[in-house]
């Protein structure tokens, strides 16, 4: 007997968690799942597209589902049909819908980056979480100065800035700056097309926060039982971002569930609103999470195929990063340049 298959992007150990919730599934409806975790995710589903032979379920980013749609990887849904579907708030179900406006996913996962600092550090110095860029500036400036661990040694670092473009990940990282400082990267008009919004200027990894030697971080939320682990709970708080000129927007994102075009949807597992995370978790610190995705988040754009608008934006943003002495005015023109080649690409410019 054949069961269905489901693929997630994932290493062991998540794996393990994805495991638990198959049993769930198949102990309540009766189903069974043959479930594959893949860790060169794009590169198996690429593979398996070119003999039409795709898993029947997939999980992996909300952004990346642009690509797979235009491909005709994806299997097109009603939420009405997938139980649950009302406890979903109409902002996380956006994030399923392709250009056509229908929805091909549904909403998994999610999370909202928020700062991560050292409260040892404020303590030892006198300051407060910053709540304003310029505050996060001169937080950053003293944690890097002021030898906050008090070893007598200029070891220490403002901010962890991971500024790779491996994989588009300083893209994923410096999203919410950009949003902050009013720059939308590109954005819809409405019509089915987009424009570039780069912004008229712009105000590889060095360390890691649980290393110690960094006072702050902005990312999800997955990063906080490691660091509850390697650094200390009681070292570090979490709180939220710092708000630019423009707003306190940072980058929502999460996963979604996709149905392998050929056959019909067999899983459901909906992404509920009445959930509270600080209570599932008996932590009060994804609360701040928690609000920071339903009161000030963005997603990247999902209905055009984000992957290539991601890495090159990961590639201008490292650029400028790498160079102190760089024109970025100038750069981030250059940048808004290859964006709407981008969309042209795709047929997506205004």
């Amino acid at each position: 007997m054949t069961y269905p298959g489901v693929w997630t992007r994932s290493n062991p150990d998540p794996a393990a968690t994805y495991e638990r919730v198959f049993a769930a599934f198949t102990k309540k409806a009766g189903i069974k799942i043959d479930y594959q975790p893949v860790i060169n995710f794009d590169q198996q589903l690429q593979s398996r597209a070119s003999t039409k032979d795709l898993p029947d379920v997939m999980i992996n980013d909300t952004a990346l589902m642009g690509g797979y749609q235009s491909q005709g990887l994806l299997k097109p849904l009603t939420p009405a049909s997938i139980a649950g579907s009302g406890q979903i708030t109409g902002k996380t179900w956006s994030s399923t819908v392709g250009i056509d406006g229908r929805h091909y996913g549904i909403p998994y996962s999610r999370q909202a980056q928020t700062l991560m600092i050292r409260t040892d550090w404020l303590k030892k110095l006198g300051l407060k979480a910053p709540t304003t860029w310029q505050q996060l500036l001169t937080v950053a400036k003293a944690f890097a100065t002021r030898d906050p661990d008090g070893d007598g040694k200029a070891d220490t670092y403002g901010m962890v800035v991971p500024g790779s473009a491996q994989n588009g990940y300083a893209a994923w990282w410096g999203a919410g700056f950009l949003w902050q400082g009013d720059a939308r990267i590109i954005e819809a008009d409405g019509k089915d097309t987009y424009t570039p919004t780069t912004p008229g200027a712009l105000t590889g990894t060095a360390t890691n926060f649980q290393d110690g030697n960094a006072g702050m971080y902005l990312t999800g939320p997955y990063n906080i039982a490691t660091f509850d682990t390697t650094l200390d709970k009681d070292k570090y708080e979490v709180v939220p971002a710092p708000a630019g000129p423009a707003g306190d927007d940072v980058l929502a994102d999460g996963e979604n569930i996709y149905f392998g075009a050929k056959n019909q949807p067999v899983v459901r597992i909906p992404v509920s609103s009445t959930l509270d995370a600080a209570k599932v978790r008996d932590d009060p610190r994804w609360s701040v999470v928690q609000k920071a995705y339903e009161d000030a988040s963005r997603q990247f754009p999902n209905a055009p195929d984000f992957a290539p608008i991601k890495q090159d934006t990961a590639d201008s943003l490292n650029a400028v990063f790498t160079y102190c002495g760089s024109d970025v005015r100038s750069q981030l023109g250059e940048f808004n340049e290859t964006l709407a080649g981008d969309l042209k690409d795709q047929d997506l410019l205004k």
